[in-house]
């Protein structure tokens, strides 16, 4: 009679295991859904020669309308962006895009160097560019003006 009781106890003991481990893994926090992104790339020229470097930053004109993406420019001028590490491209919508010489940086971080392009393109506010990304494949090329400016010397530099 007691392996009886003893039986059912640890069957009730294993049931009871078994059923709260199932609740847990089945009622825990999903993943949040990575939205749908569609690709974004092209070329970056300045006075018609390829840019050669730096990354090409997309930022949405207006908070929660886009998701931010960038991607860095290769030898040739050529770049693609990205919103999602291992997925092509951003989300629909209108977009700020500008010049960086790092990718995506903190709040309030100072960039750190300037790239050999005019000043305005390196910054969303002063580019001027603004592009829309459509649910489609986007070739956005970019065909810089201008000339670049050379950093003032001081007499400490001359010395």
């Amino acid at each position: 009679m007691k392996n009886r009781k003893w039986a059912r106890a640890s069957l009730c003991q294993v049931l009871c295991g078994a059923t709260m481990f199932s609740a847990a893994i089945g009622c825990g926090p999903s993943a949040p859904k990575i939205p749908t992104t569609y690709p974004v790339h092209g070329t970056v020229t300045l006075n018609g020669e390829p840019v050669t470097g730096g990354y090409v930053r997309f930022e949405p004109v207006e908070a929660g309308k886009g998701m931010e993406a960038d991607g860095a420019v290769q030898s040739d001028g050529s770049y693609k962006v990205r919103a999602f590490a291992g997925q092509p491209g951003t989300t629909p919508g209108d977009y700020k895009v500008f010049l960086s010489s790092v990718s995506r940086m903190r709040e309030g971080e100072d960039y750190p160097e300037q790239l050999p392009i005019p000043a305005k393109y390196q910054n969303k506010d002063t580019s001027g560019i603004i592009k829309t990304v459509t649910s489609d494949d986007n070739q956005i090329d970019l065909e810089l003006t201008g000339e670049v400016e050379e950093p003032e010397t001081t007499e400490s530099d001359d010395e």
